[in-house]
């Protein structure tokens, strides 16, 4: 049985370059004569909400609590969200070469402050990106900014692009390619010790897309979710993806099973769109919609 998703919780709504329009990005090309945006993730304020963190830098191989508000435009902090994929706040935190790749359900500590438990393995830069919709929002937020773990870094290169990801024993195998402006679809195929895995579980987690470089964050569309139970999903995982601009991207496939998530790293190159048309709708598809 075929699970198809698009649309987790990272997912902003105005990534790309020059020609988008600000709330209106869902994975296809813009309309012509569209206004600029800005990509989603790269700002820490957004439509009168800004992201105040406590801490500028974090020890690299510490536990540490990061704690951190949304400020919304009356200049308070934000306490009262609604949820966005299953939870009222998404943290995302990766170094800015796309090592270290973390999801995170903030707690909340009071005061409008959120709470994440966390350790950065190594020195470098990160960035944390909150995703979350206050409930005055007219749509969901993703704000980020980038902390600092002191220490001699050692900047890692981009993995080639590979069809097989392994980890843990499973093996994810990668069918599709990406376009720029086009919208296609990539397929996730998990199997474990050579089985197709059939009993994944719901997990609020799903497709984590960036673009190297500026670490923007791609808009993709969900169809239908995985049910609750533990005996029919898998063991292929269904992505509709338009990326706005050739270049490579770093892919996080985020999985359940038995319990335990798991995260699968692929790298994928996005070629300059011939002038063909783009994949047609996945069957059952539903028509783009806010999350």
């Amino acid at each position: 049985m075929t699970a198809v998703f698009t649309s987790s919780f990272w997912t902003g709504r105005t990534v790309g370059p020059i020609g988008r329009v600000a709330g209106t990005y869902d994975g296809d090309p813009a309309p012509a004569g569209s206004a600029p945006s800005i990509p989603s993730g790269l700002q820490i304020s957004e439509d009168g909400y800004t992201l105040a963190r406590t801490m500028s830098e974090i020890t690299p191989g510490e536990r540490t609590d990061f704690r951190f508000a949304m400020i919304g435009p009356d200049g308070r902090p934000v306490s009262r969200y609604s949820p966005v994929d299953g939870a009222r706040l998404h943290l995302l935190v990766l170094r800015r070469d796309l090592t270290g790749f973390q999801h995170l359900y903030p707690a909340y500590a009071g005061g409008g402050q959120w709470s994440a438990k966390l350790t950065l393995a190594e020195a470098g830069t990160y960035r944390f990106l909150v995703h979350a919709r206050p409930e005055a929002a007219a749509r969901p937020l993703t704000l980020g900014t980038d902390v600092f773990a002191p220490g001699t870094a050692r900047a890692h290169p981009l993995p080639r692009p590979e069809p097989v990801a392994r980890v843990a024993g499973y093996e994810v195998r990668l069918t599709g390619s990406m376009a720029a402006g086009r919208a296609r679809t990539l397929t996730f195929s998990i199997s474990e010790h050579g089985r197709p895995v059939t009993g994944l579980q719901r997990h609020r987690g799903g497709l984590a897309v960036l673009r190297a470089g500026d670490l923007a964050l791609l808009r993709t569309r969900r169809g239908q979710a995985l049910g609750e139970d533990r005996g029919g999903t898998g063991p292929d995982l269904r992505f509709r993806i338009a990326p706005p601009s050739p270049g490579a991207y770093r892919v996080y496939l985020e999985f359940r099973h038995r319990d335990v998530n798991r995260t699968a790293e692929f790298t994928i190159p996005a070629e300059q769109a011939a002038s063909s048309s783009p994949d047609g709708p996945l069957p059952g598809e539903d028509a783009p919609h806010d999350h």
